[in-house]
């Protein structure tokens, strides 16, 4: 599969996705944005930009910082998290 079949690819599995996403955060239905974005990850856990957004959901549009929501995100940010090719080689040179 060439790059432009993978993009193409890509974008038909989670346009419909953020397509839903956008009408709930158009009429600040924050919850319904959640639950799609949460639905979202489920079904394609490694799909990066999805994973980003229950984060600014919960924290910036629902105001809801407990700690066991924290603990969920981080949790799962380090369960996820993949050494940076770039972070090694600045690491490497001296770098953090």
């Amino acid at each position: 599969m060439t790059e432009k079949q993978h993009v193409a690819r890509e974008r038909t599995l989670t346009e419909p996705t953020f397509a839903e996403l956008v009408q709930a955060m158009n009429v600040d239905d924050w919850a319904s944005a959640l639950s799609v974005v949460e639905d979202a990850v489920a079904i394609r856990p490694e799909e990066v930009n999805f994973r980003v957004v229950p984060a600014d959901l919960l924290f910036h549009k629902m105001h809801d910082m407990r700690p066991c929501r924290l603990r969920m995100l981080v949790t799962e940010g380090a369960r996820l998290r993949k050494p940076s090719p770039l972070r090694c080689q600045d690491a490497a040179a001296g770098g953090n």
